[in-house]
C-alpha cells in the first residue's frame, strides 16, 4: 500500500508541475531543459511502477507492473532520453543552424510527452 501512495504522490507531483502555470520556455535551450526535468520526473514514476510485484505470478497483488508495460516504458524512456540528448547536444553547440535546433526540441519534447503520457496513465489491476 506505501507503494501505491509512493507511485499516486510521484503522478501527481507529475501533473502538478504541469498544471502550475510556468511561463513557456523562451529559447530552445530552455524547452529542451524543461522537456528534461519533466522526463526525470516521468522516471520516477516509472521506476515505483517498475518495482512493484509481477502481475503474471498467482495470487498477484492489485498494486502490481505488467511486464508488457513495463517494456513499452522502457522503449519509451529510450526514446525519450535519446532524443533529449541530441536536442541537447544542438542547443549547446553553435554550429548547428537554427532548422536543425527546431527540429531537434521539437522531436525530444514529442518523444517527452509520450513517455509522459504513458507513465501518467499507469492503472491499478482490475
Amino acid at each position: 500500500m506505501k507503494r501505491f501512495f509512493t507511485l499516486a504522490i510521484a503522478a501527481l507531483a507529475l501533473c502538478a508541475c504541469a498544471a502550475i502555470g510556468l511561463p513557456a520556455p523562451q529559447t530552445p535551450a530552455q524547452t529542451v531543459y524543461t522537456a528534461k526535468s519533466d522526463f526525470i520526473a516521468a522516471v520516477l514514476v516509472a521506476d515505483q511502477y517498475k518495482s512493484l510485484p509481477d502481475c503474471a505470478v498467482p495470487d498477484a497483488p492489485v498494486l502490481c507492473a505488467n511486464q508488457n508495460v513495463v517494456g513499452n516504458i522502457k522503449l519509451a524512456a529510450n526514446a525519450a532520453k535519446a532524443t533529449l540528448d541530441s536536442a541537447e547536444a544542438a542547443v549547446r553547440d553553435p554550429a548547428f543552424d537554427g532548422g536543425a535546433v527546431d527540429k531537434a526540441v521539437v522531436a525530444a519534447t514529442n518523444a517527452v510527452g509520450a513517455f509522459v503520457t504513458i507513465t501518467t496513465q499507469l492503472k491499478v489491476k482490475t
